[in-house]
């Protein structure tokens, strides 16, 4: 586990993979959204590798599942106009807050899997990490408009290839590791300008309302809408409902 600290824990360390400061346009801090809670069935919460009961969840019924699409598709308004850098930043904050919380994280996920502490550094903060500093630092040339060649009889035109925003993108994630699982394609999703609205599986939802925190914090401290990452409780009904969801 040390190596995760001499890593990635010193701010020397972080910041020689970037050529220079990571800064954003917008750093005003908004407040987080006062959202009702879900009103479906009950989803209980247990260590698998106890039986210990942690408490339980409200998965989200097939209209709330449409509003929580219909949030972030306004959050994405904003959040698709933004930079290439803004974005990075986000991502560079997000990869501050795993490792100022890296111990909670592991122990959510050990409560929530029934995995040692030791595999929840490795799979949950580790490669957590890794995948931030893969995206920061080559997120942008897979995305920059490309050049294409053209048929020799038109060789008078050009062709180029521009990548934009789907808008929102819904994810359904298992429960093996519930924190990397989500941020992993979170993160992916969001570089690209998009809205990510999760459905986190009902195996291992004890963790869910504490990542969804993090993630929003993280937004709303760059002046972001937190609607734009959202984790959704929930059983196959639920996930259904994000797949049908116009």
């Amino acid at each position: 586990l040390c190596c995760v600290d001499n890593y990635y824990l010193t701010n020397s360390s972080i910041s020689c993979v970037f050529d220079k400061p990571i800064s954003s346009k917008k750093n005003s801090l908004l407040p987080l959204p006062t959202v009702k809670p879900f009103t479906g069935r009950a989803i209980p919460c247990h260590n698998p590798g106890n039986g210990e009961l942690l408490g339980e969840d409200i998965s989200a019924t097939p209209e709330e599942v449409n509003d929580c699409v219909h949030r972030a598709a306004i959050a994405q308004k904003d959040w698709g106009r933004t930079t290439f850098e803004e974005r990075s930043a986000f991502l560079y904050d997000l990869l501050q807050v795993v490792l100022d919380n890296q111990e909670e994280i592991c122990k959510l996920s050990v409560q929530d899997t029934g995995k040692t502490i030791n595999e929840a550094y490795y799979g949950e903060i580790l490669t957590t990490c890794e995948k931030l500093r893969h995206l920061i630092v080559n997120g942008k040339k897979a995305l920059v408009p490309e050049s294409r060649g053209v048929p020799l009889m038109l060789f008078v035109k050009k062709a180029r290839v521009e990548y934009y925003p789907f808008g929102v993108i819904g994810i359904i994630i298992p429960w093996n590791y519930p924190f990397h699982n989500a941020i992993s394609a979170i993160s992916s999703a969001v570089f690209a300008g998009n809205a990510a609205v999760v459905k986190v599986s009902e195996w291992s939802t004890f963790s869910r309302a504490r990542f969804q925190q993090l993630f929003q914090e993280t937004l709303a401290k760059r002046g972001y809408n937190p609607d734009l990452i959202q984790l959704l409780p929930g059983y196959g009904d639920t996930g259904a409902a994000l797949c049908a969801c116009p």
